[in-house]
């Protein structure tokens, strides 16, 4: 069956992130809480209650976590470097100072008008000044130089230390856009099922109606037959014919499960509730356009984006490596090896683009396709319907017999079939187009 078929490929998205499908039996006794589902708060459940968004969630606290150590380390490295500089400054001072002392005496001593006793005097002060000086430099010589050299490896450090917060920013923003892509991936797989709960519902409902009429024409069969109108071999045909659409019956319905078991995994809903999926007028009615939708998934889609953010990052490597090597004469191995990389992701940014720009342009097609084949199954179920009153009216006329009336309801029953499928077959390509207009492939990340 092409809907059981369907189904199962809606559920490969989830299997893409990650996800186990199961199944669970619910019996029939017992009573369990009912979940009114809409679909404008798939994307609230899935960020509160997803596991494996969850597990990102976490990822990108412990992320802040290493950004803001980071940033502490650099800010009690940038207070030691404050603290080393000034004490160098009032060392320097001090040693300026003594020197400006020493040289104003040797400058007053210059003078030939001084008389002998201020010259005298002006000498024993010069000679303590000098003395200051040589015991200065004695004790604190060895001081400056070694706050210099602290200044120095401080300044190194500084710099591995703004390296070392860029790169846990660059972690947390990693992390984010995982999220981002991630959110898209598990949203539109749930909408996708979401369509195909929906459209389950309808086509149960009207096989149900179905089985109810077979089993109407069953009786008039078997009146018949009572009557010496009819055949036992009559009887039997409906008989089988009736027993392949409870098992039909009894597909959708066990598919339906399947469903919604998933929609709960994906969603993180109470297991044991009863999901309850509102309805939406029109679903399938959604406008595009493929210029508008090539745009955004090539500027703004959420695989380019990622691709653009590490272009970006690997030319901010190459330029943080080529300050490191300013002062040598020739670039090193590791500036090298940046622009390598950094033209390697320029390559992956523009293979990015064109992949976003075909996946659009392939799930346009596919629209087209599902909407002519949704459009045609529509009226062949039109016509369907209306060979069906005719087939009444005849047998009502006793122009047909029973076994060619069920013969009947089984043919527009087959046609229903093919038109549930053909709707879901529209919309899911419609949330596929959706997807690819957010740049994200059908492969995810």
């Amino acid at each position: 069956m092409r809907l059981k078929e369907t189904a199962k490929k809606i559920l490969v998205s989830a299997i893409l992130v990650g996800l186990t499908i199961g199944t669970a039996a619910v019996a029939e006794d017992a009573v369990y809480p009912v979940f009114k589902l809409k679909l404008e708060e798939v994307d609230q459940l899935i960020t509160s209650n997803n596991k494996d968004y969850q597990l990102l969630d976490l990822a990108v606290k412990k992320a802040a976590i290493n950004e803001e150590t980071a940033t502490d380390n650099l800010e009690e490295m940038r207070e030691q470097q404050d603290g080393a500089s000034s004490a160098l400054g009032n060392l320097i001072t001090q040693q300026s100072q003594l020197e400006q002392q020493v040289r104003s005496l040797e400058i007053q001593l210059d003078n030939p008008e001084l008389t002998a006793e201020e010259r005298a005097a002006l000498e024993t002060q010069l000679a303590q000044a000098q003395q200051m000086l040589i015991n200065f430099n004695l004790s604190y010589s060895s001081t400056i130089g070694t706050l210099q050299a602290r200044l120095s490896g401080l300044s190194d450090t500084e710099k591995q230390l703004e390296r070392g917060q860029e790169q846990a920013i660059r972690a947390q923003q990693s992390i984010n856009d995982q999220k981002e892509l991630q959110s898209a991936i598990l949203e539109n797989s749930v909408q996708s099922l979401y369509y195909a709960y929906l459209t389950l519902d309808e086509q149960i409902e009207v096989q149900q109606k179905n089985m109810l009429q077979l089993e109407d024409i069953l009786e008039v069969e078997k009146i018949r037959y009572n009557n010496g109108l009819g055949t036992l071999n009559g009887i039997k045909h409906v008989e089988l014919q009736l027993e392949r659409g409870k098992m039909m019956l009894e597909s959708l319905a066990n598919e339906k499960i399947t469903i919604e078991e998933n929609i709960k995994l994906l969603t993180g809903i109470d297991a044991d509730s009863k999901l309850e999926i509102e309805d939406i007028e029109d679903l399938w009615i959604y406008k595009i356009d493929l210029a508008i939708a090539i745009e955004n998934a090539t500027t703004v889609g959420l695989d380019v984006k990622l691709k653009e953010q590490d272009y970006l990052w690997k030319i901010d490597d190459l330029e943080y490596k080529k300050d490191e090597q300013k002062n040598k004469k020739e670039d090193s191995i590791e500036v090298r090896l940046a622009e390598i990389e950094v033209e390697e992701a320029k390559i992956k940014l523009q293979q990015a683009k064109d992949k976003a720009r075909l996946n659009v342009e392939e799930n346009y097609r596919k629209v087209e396709i599902a909407e002519k084949g949704y459009r045609l199954a529509q009226k062949a179920l039109d016509l369907g319907k209306e060979d069906m009153k005719i087939a009444e009216a005849r047998f009502n006329a006793g122009m047909l017999t029973s076994l060619e009336l069920s013969q009947s309801r089984l043919d527009i029953m087959k046609i229903e079939q093919e038109f549930y499928q053909a709707k879901l077959d529209y919309m899911q390509a419609l949330n596929a187009f959706k997807l690819a207009e957010k740049g994200v492939s059908a492969s995810g990340y």
